[in-house]
């Protein structure tokens, strides 16, 4: 076991920066797929947020992927990025020295979130 690195709380922040534009807000459905190593911390800063599942298998993959937000160690992301094509953008985050998970999120959420930080058009 590694203490995290800092990155990590780089994607707790977006996860819920993600959540604060989603519709269900807290209740927005988070998906994990990834070795309980990896996992973890993540359901301790999750914990607020009703609807986070974890998975270990990739065999899980089409219940993870109906989650509009996805993290996934890089033991899974080949399969990932298959199943999810291009309704998903993706962003990489360090969890523990050489340890890297894929945050994947939908395509739409995205963009809000992204218009969300922008702020009102100029004008």
């Amino acid at each position: 076991y590694a203490q995290t690195v800092p990155d990590f709380l780089r994607l707790v922040g977006r996860v819920q920066g993600l959540a604060a534009v989603h519709p269900d807000h807290d209740a927005m459905l988070v998906g994990v797929l990834a070795g309980p190593y990896e996992q973890w911390p993540l359901p301790w800063y999750l914990r607020r947020m009703g609807r986070v599942g974890y998975w270990t298998s990739e065999g899980d993959l089409a219940a993870v992927a109906q989650a509009d937000v996805i993290v996934v160690s890089q033991e899974h992301a080949g399969a990932a990025e298959r199943a999810l094509g291009v309704r998903c953008v993706s962003e990489f985050y360090g969890l523990r020295p050489d340890v890297v998970l894929t945050l994947y999120v939908d395509r739409e959420l995205w963009i809000r979130y992204l218009a969300a930080r922008a702020g009102p058009p100029a004008g």
